[in-house]
C-alpha cells in the first residue's frame, strides 16, 4: 500500500504528534508499505523532497510564540506533480491546519480515501486566544473549535481517535462520521532500561548534585499552562517541608519555562526542582531511566504518550485523574492518581517510604506498556485503511 501522511509537525520537532507519526511510519514500513510524509520547514519559498526517506517539506512560517511550530499555506501547486506521481492509496491527515487542508483538497480532487487522526483537544487550548480570561471569549472560542472540527472532518472516510475520551468529544460536536479508537503504538524497545548505561545516569545525577538515596521524579513534555506543572512544583514545597529525600527533574521546553523557574525559586525549591530544558528525542529515554517515577498533572491529553513511555521504562506513573488514563494508571499497581498538590505530596511520601513497591510496579508497568506495541498498532491501522478504501469505493459506486 502507498500511504501519504500529511502533518504540520515532524522531525526534528519533538511533541506527541511527531512521536505518533514516526511510530506510524515505522510500523507501516516494517510491513513493506511505502510511506510518504508531507510536512513543512521554516522556509517561505523552497520545497524540498528527500526521495530516499520519502519526506516532502513544503514552505512554512515558523511561529515562535507557539512552541516554534511551523504553518503552511493550503495552496501548494509546486508539490502537486510530485505527490500525484506517488499514486497514493490513502491519505492520512494528522493535523487540521495548512498541510492538513492541502491533503484534504488532494484527497477530494483525486478521489483518494481520506482518514484523519484527531490528536488535539483544541478546546483545552483556548486560553492562548482568551488572554483576558473572558467567559464570553471562552464560550465563543469553544464554539469555533466545534464548528471547525465538523467542517474539517466532513470529507473524511474515517476519523481516528487516540482515546474514547476524544471520540466522545467529537460525537458531542455532532460529528456523525465513523470514528475508530486506535491508541498510538510506540517502539517500546527505545525505552528498554538496558539501553541506558550507568555512566549516562550518573552524568545526569551528578549534574544536579542528586544524592544516591534520593527518589527521583521526572516530568517529560511540553512546558505550557495546560500541563499544570505548577501543581507538581507546589507539591514539592510540601515534600521539602517534610524533609523527604526526593527530587523533581523537569525535561522539556515551552512558553511557561521561565515562569515555572521563577515559581520554583519563589518557593525556595532550587535544591529540589531542576529544569533540564528541551533535549533531543534520541536522549529522552535516559531521563526516564534515571528516574524512579513519572509525574504529570495534565488533564488535556488525548492519549498520554509520555505516560506510556514512562511505563515502558518501568516507572511508576503519578497522574491527575482523567478518563483517558484509566487504562494506563492502575492505582497501586502501575501508579497513583491524585486530585491536587496536597494529595500528590501525600502519595509521593507513601511511595518513598515503601521502596519495596518499586520492583512490583516496575514489572506491572512493563506488562501494561506491551498493549501499546507497534505491532498491535499496525494491525489496527492497516485494517482501518482497508475499511476507508472500501468506504470510498462504495461512495463512488453510489454516485456513478
Amino acid at each position: 500500500m502507498r500511504i501519504g501522511i500529511f502533518t504540520e509537525t515532524f522531525t526534528p520537532d519533538i511533541n506527541g504528534v511527531v512521536t505518533s507519526v514516526v511510530s506510524l511510519k515505522k510500523a507501516l514500513e516494517a510491513h513493506g508499505h511505502e510511506v510518504y510524509v508531507v510536512t513543512n520547514h521554516a522556509n517561505i519559498i523552497k520545497t524540498v523532497y528527500d526521495e530516499e526517506n520519502r519526506i516532502l517539506r513544503l514552505p512554512g512560517i515558523k511561529l515562535d510564540f507557539l512552541y516554534g511550530y511551523k504553518i503552511s499555506s493550503p495552496i501548494q501547486l509546486q508539490a502537486n506533480k510530485t505527490i500525484k506521481d506517488w499514486n497514493l492509496d490513502v491519505i492520512h491527515i494528522q493535523q487540521e491546519f495548512g498541510i492538513g487542508t492541502y491533503g484534504r483538497f488532494l484527497a477530494s480532487h483525486w478521489e483518494i480515501p481520506l482518514l484523519n487522526t484527531y490528536h488535539t483537544t483544541y478546546e483545552d487550548y483556548t486560553h492562548y486566544v482568551n488572554i483576558l480570561d473572558s467567559s464570553l471569549v471562552e464560550k465563543f472560542s469553544k464554539k469555533v473549535v466545534e464548528i471547525y472540527s465538523k467542517s474539517f472532518t466532513k470529507r473524511s472516510n474515517i476519523i481516528i481517535s487516540p482515546s474514547e475520551k476524544t471520540k466522545e468529544m467529537l460525537e458531542g460536536y455532532g460529528i456523525n462520521k465513523l470514528i475508530k479508537v486506535i491508541p498510538t503504538g510506540l517502539d517500546l524497545e527505545n525505552f528498554n532500561v538496558a539501553n541506558t548505561s550507568e555512566a549516562e545516569k550518573e552524568e545526569i545525577i551528578s549534574k544536579y548534585n542528586i544524592n544516591p538515596d534520593d527518589t527521583i521524579f521526572t516530568y517529560v513534555g511540553r512546558i505550557a499552562k495546560e500541563k499544570s506543572i505548577d501543581e507538581v512544583i507546589i507539591a514539592f514545597s510540601e515534600i521539602k517541608e517534610k524533609a523527604l529525600k526526593a527530587k523533581l527533574l523537569i525535561v522539556g521546553g515551552g512558553p511557561d519555562l521561565d515562569d515555572l523557574k521563577k515559581l520554583a525559586s519563589k518557593l525556595d525549591l532550587n535544591d529540589y526542582v531542576f529544569f533540564e530544558g528541551q533535549v533531543d528525542s534520541s536522549e529522552v529515554a535516559k531521563y526516564y531511566h534515571t528516574a524512579h517515577a513519572f509525574i504529570s498533572a495534565s488533564t488535556t491529553e488525548t492519549q498520554g504518550l509520555t505516560y506510556i513511555e514512562a511505563l515502558a521504562s518501568g516507572l511508576a506513573v503519578f497522574a491527575k485523574e482523567d478518563d483517558v488514563l484509566n487504562q494506563i494508571v492502575i492505582e497501586g499497581e502501575t501508579g497513583y492518581f491524585f486530585a491536587d498538590s496536597s494529595e500528590l505530596a501525600s502519595k509521593i511520601e507513601t511511595f518513598i517510604k515503601h521502596p519495596e513497591v518499586k520492583e512490583e510496579i516496575y514489572q506491572n508497568a512493563l506488562a501494561m506498556s506491551k498493549k501499546y506495541s507497534l505491532e498491535e498498532y499496525y494491525n489496527k491501522i492497516i485494517e482501518t485503511y482497508k475499511e476507508a478504501i472500501e468506504i470510498e469505493e462504495n461512495e463512488k459506486n453510489y454516485f456513478d
